[in-house]
């Protein structure tokens, strides 16, 4: 209201629309914290998003994404905004420089989480094995839409004996690996 449409919204030229996206997004980076991370994870949605409507717009975005499976799709935008958060959580832009460097380097050299990870899992074959029948048996289940429709339906119906066994091994699973210890509220430092 105060910022968007007095630079003209979407109702004017594209220039001047994917100018007010660029002015709101990269300020509302800095309404989060005046910092230059808070600024560039801003200007990065803002950059996403602009990049996402010219290929609505002028490319034939809508054309390549149907031919695309959903499931791709899906991991993509999950993938993209994972690292564009990776701005948000940094407290300098030479943390963030360390971040993008350690994601980009050979897993060989990256030390820290993968390590605990290896740690974990090996020798512990069970937890693997037990890890990747969850994920596949939920890949299943959302294959069908069976979630949204189990989510949806009344408590009336009954639930099957194959859902209530994913169900509870999805919830066996979160407890194990699960960081039952709290964190800090992400907007607790401001």
């Amino acid at each position: 209201d105060y910022l968007y449409i007095p630079l003209g919204g979407n109702r004017t030229s594209f220039q001047r629309h994917a100018l007010a996206i660029l002015v709101v997004f990269s300020l509302s980076g800095l309404w989060h914290g005046a910092a230059w991370t808070f600024f560039i994870w801003g200007c990065l949605h803002g950059g996403i998003y602009l990049m996402e409507l010219v290929m609505r717009r002028w490319g034939h975005g809508a054309t390549l994404a149907l031919r695309i499976p959903s499931f791709w799709r899906q991991v993509a935008t999950f993938n993209v905004v994972m690292v564009l958060w990776l701005p948000f959580r940094s407290d300098s832009t030479a943390e963030l420089g360390t971040a993008v460097h350690q994601i980009l380097s050979a897993p060989s050299l990256q030390t820290g989480t993968a390590e605990e990870m290896l740690h974990l899992v090996h020798g512990n074959g069970g937890l693997l094995i037990a890890i990747l029948a969850v994920l596949i048996a939920a890949l299943i289940l959302d294959s069908r839409n069976a979630i949204e429709r189990f989510i949806q339906r009344p408590l009336s119906h009954r639930v099957t004996t194959g859902e209530l066994l994913i169900w509870d091994a999805i919830l066996i699973l979160l407890l194990l690996m699960g960081d039952l210890g709290g964190s800090q509220f992400v907007y607790f430092r401001f």
